[in-house]
C-alpha cells in the first residue's frame, strides 16, 4: 500500500494490479481503499471498477459491489453488469440482480450492451438456490 503513496505518484495499471492482488489475499475492504485512491485521484477506468467488481464477486459482497456499480464514474460495459450480478446473486441478492438485468433493457446508456445467457443463468441459479421448492 505504501508504493502506492510513493512520488512520482503511481500509473493506473500500479493500482489496478494492487486491487487484483487484494482480491488475491481476500481482503476486499483494502481494494475498495485503492480504488477509492483511484477515484480521488480521478484516474479511475471502467477496468479499473470491473477489477472491484470481481473482487467483491467473490468475497460475496453484493451490497457493496451494488454501491460501486451505481456510483461508477465511468461507464458500464458487458463485465461491469456481469460483476455486479455476479456479486448480487452469490450474495444471496438474486432479486436485485434480475433487476439491474430488467433495467439494462430499458436503459438508453447501455444501448450497446445487453445481458447474456451466462447472466440469466446467474440469476436462475440463485433463485433456484434461494427459493423452498417445498412450497
Amino acid at each position: 500500500m505504501e508504493v502506492l503513496n510513493a512520488e512520482p505518484p503511481p500509473n493506473i495499471g500500479s493500482y489496478n494490479a494492487a486491487i487484483a492482488a487484494c482480491g488475491k489475499s481476500k481482503d476486499w475492504e483494502q481494494a475498495l481503499q485503492v480504488y477509492q485512491m483511484t477515484v480521488d485521484r480521478g484516474i479511475v477506468t471502467t477496468l479499473t471498477c470491473n477489477t472491484l467488481l470481481t473482487v467483491l464477486a467473490q468475497r460475496r459482497q453484493g451490497t457493496v459491489a451494488l454501491k460501486i456499480f451505481s456510483q461508477m464514474p465511468c461507464i458500464h460495459d458487458r463485465l461491469s453488469y456481469q460483476y455486479v450480478v455476479s456479486a448480487l446473486t452469490r450474495s444471496g441478492m438474486a432479486e436485485k440482480a434480475h433487476e439491474i438485468l430488467e433495467q439494462l433493457k430499458h436503459n438508453s446508456e447501455t444501448a450497446t450492451v445487453t445481458a447474456t445467457d451466462a447472466m440469466y443463468d446467474m440469476v436462475f441459479a440463485a433463485y433456484s438456490r434461494d427459493s423452498n421448492w417445498d412450497g
